[in-house]
């Protein structure tokens, strides 16, 4: 199962849409929020399932994290905000290894990150529309037989 992923699209969603199109073949697509209207913006223009939460620039009723199973893996995911994700990943990866998920996804920072830590997967896809110090990014998960593997893509 392939998994685009996404966050802090904040309003400009032409980006994100253009690479779900480039990646015709993936299942469907995970928006770590800000904003949870891009989306529903993403799926529509589309087509593809999206599963999201909310941000800390949303006020919505969305979850604010998830636990989600694909192609055997679970997959914790949040925006991040509310694990300090700026400082520190430590309280994320305990939440994820708590949830007993094989991988953390979170946004936020608008950086992309993709490391391991005591096993687990930490990814943050950076930023498709206004990334902080580095270039437009997402990422691909593929997830099957209990196995995942991620990259970050650039954007460009």
């Amino acid at each position: 199962m392939k998994i685009l992923v996404f966050s802090d699209t904040h309003g400009l969603t032409a980006s994100a849409v253009r690479a779900a199109n480039a990646h015709a073949d993936a299942d469907e697509i995970i928006h770590l929020g800000d904003n949870v209207r891009d989306a529903r913006e993403i799926e529509r223009l589309t087509g593809k399932p999206v599963t999201f939460v909310r941000g800390n620039c949303d006020y919505s009723p969305e979850p604010e994290k998830l636990l989600i199973t694909k192609g055997g893996c679970r997959i914790f995911f949040t925006h991040g905000h509310r694990y300090g994700v700026g400082f520190s990943l430590l309280r994320l990866a305990l939440a994820a290894e708590e949830a007993g998920a094989q991988a953390a996804l979170f946004g936020h920072t608008h950086k992309s990150l993709l490391e391991y830590e005591n096993g687990i997967l930490l990814l943050n896809p950076g930023s498709t529309s206004c990334p902080r110090g580095c270039v437009p990014s997402y990422a691909l998960i593929e997830a099957e037989g209990g196995r995942i593997k991620a990259e970050i893509i650039s954007a460009d």
